[in-house]
């Protein structure tokens, strides 16, 4: 286990907050980026004037001397990913952002992987999505067939990467952590076509290739959950806490 450190003690404080302020929702995602030293916000579901509304808006959020922050509200180029809530959301490569999952609509959940480079704010696609690779447009998704592979390309003509059964299945309220070359999926709800658990796999998506793999992990599983997060701690521990188990 990680060795003992000097007892924290934390502060609550709420800075001046400036500029384009997002409206109230939940499900989003808020990842830093290192390299540029800000926040990106993307997705979740809204408050609107008839309840909730899924969106795909794209926030940044500065932190600036003396603890202020100031929004704006950014545009990618590229394809954007459609409104999604309860995705996940990784800082990769220091200057990029990998977003996994989600859900899309009531009962609508996706597999699709999109990437944010956050130096260059575009938006590509690397790897093919399993209702891409069916000639499907939703966002449900069907696995492909034992040893299937696929190539097809994004907006930019850029290669995307498909692998058949070591893929996950669409899920949203999963988590997703990165170590070291790898983006590592546990759990989650959804699944093909019309299935709907909660689930106790484990992925990795290689961030070189862009390949899925299913990993088999010894000791005793967790039980199938979603809704719960995972840290990485010193890059060799992934901690799993709390979640919805049925």
């Amino acid at each position: 286990m990680p060795p003992k450190k000097q007892q924290l003690e934390p502060t609550w404080s709420r800075p001046e907050i400036s500029g384009t302020i997002p409206s109230r929702r939940s499900g989003h995602s808020l990842t830093y980026s290192s390299e540029s030293d800000v926040c990106f916000m993307f997705g979740g579901m809204r408050l609107g004037s008839d309840g909730g509304q899924l969106t795909n808006e794209l926030y940044r959020l500065n932190m600036q001397a003396g603890g202020a922050v100031h929004w704006s509200k950014e545009k990618a180029a590229g394809r954007v990913p459609p409104p999604t809530w309860r995705h996940t959301a990784n800082e990769f490569d220091s200057n990029k952002i990998l977003i996994f999952g989600g859900f899309t609509g009531e009962v609508e959940r996706t597999d699709e992987v999109w990437v944010l480079n956050t130096e260059h704010m575009t938006w590509s696609r690397p790897v093919a999505s399993s209702s891409a690779l069916k000639g499907g447009v939703d966002s449900i998704g069907s696995s492909s067939g034992a040893g299937e592979q696929a190539l097809q390309h994004d907006d930019q003509g850029a290669s995307l990467s498909s692998q058949g059964p070591q893929r996950p299945s669409p899920r949203g309220s999963h988590s997703a952590a990165v170590v070291e070359q790898d983006l590592v999926v546990f759990g989650g709800y959804g699944g093909n076509g019309f299935a709907r658990s909660d689930f106790s796999d484990l992925y990795a998506l290689s961030l070189s290739d862009w390949q899925w793999r299913a990993v088999e992990a010894h000791g005793t599983a967790p039980e199938a959950r979603s809704g719960h997060t995972a840290n990485v701690i010193m890059g060799r521990w992934m901690f799993i806490v709390g979640g919805w188990c049925v």
